[in-house]
C-alpha cells in the first residue's frame, strides 16, 4: 500500500510488498527492499538505501549517503544526519551550494534498532543487532551485539 497523498519521486525505487504511509517523501534515487514499512510523515533522501524486511516508525528523517541493511527498526522520529558542519552561508555571507558541502552517511547494519528520537551523526556506523536507546545522540560506531545509551550515546551492554 502507497498512500495518495505521500510523494515517491520519479526514480525511487520500492521493493515488492513494501508500504509508505501518509504524507511521506521518498527522493528520486533512493532505494528500498521488499517487505519494508515506512510510517508517515518521513522524509527518504536520495542516494539513500534501505534492505529488506525494515521498518522506519513515523516523523523519521534518513539523510543521503545513509545505507541501513536488512531488518533494521528505526523508531519513531529517529534522525540520520549527514554534517557534522551545517551553515547556510560561508563567511563572506554568501550561501553555500551543494558543491561546498562534505557530507558523510550512516551505516546500520543488519538487524540493528534505533529507539524513538535518536539522533545518530555523520559517518557513524551501528553494528549488527546493536540498539540505540530512545533519545540518544550517537557520536562514533556502535560495535556490532551492543545496547547503547545517551548523550552521548555510551555502551552498556551487550545484547543478548
Amino acid at each position: 500500500m502507497i498512500s495518495d497523498n505521500s510523494i515517491i519521486d520519479k526514480g525511487a525505487s520500492l521493493g515488492d510488498a513494501t508500504s509508505v504511509w501518509h504524507f511521506t517523501h521518498i527522493r528520486s534515487t533512493a532505494k528500498i527492499g521488499r517487505n519494508c514499512i515506512i510510517g508517515s510523515h518521513c522524509y527518504i533522501d536520495s542516494d539513500v538505501t534501505i534492505g529488506n524486511n525494515c521498518k522506519v516508525q513515523s516523523g523519521s528523517l534518513i539523510y543521503h549517503p545513509a545505507r541501513i541493511e536488512d531488518n533494521v527498526f528505526i523508531g519513531p522520529g529517529a534522525r540520520l544526519i549527514n554534517d557534522k558542519n551545517p551553515k547556510a552561508t560561508d563567511e563572506k555571507g554568501n550561501p553555500l551550494t551543494d558543491d561546498d558541502w562534505n557530507c558523510e552517511g550512516v551505516v546500520i547494519k543488519s538487524g540493528a534498532s534505533i529507539g524513538a528520537g535518536a539522533i545518530i551523526m555523520p559517518g557513524v556506523t551501528v553494528g549488527e543487532n546493536a540498539m540505540i536507546g530512545s533519545g540518544s545522540v550517537v557520536t562514533k560506531d556502535v560495535p556490532d551485539n551492543t545496547v547503547v545509551y545517551g548523550v552521548p550515546a555510551k555502551e552498556v551492554r551487550k545484547c543478548l
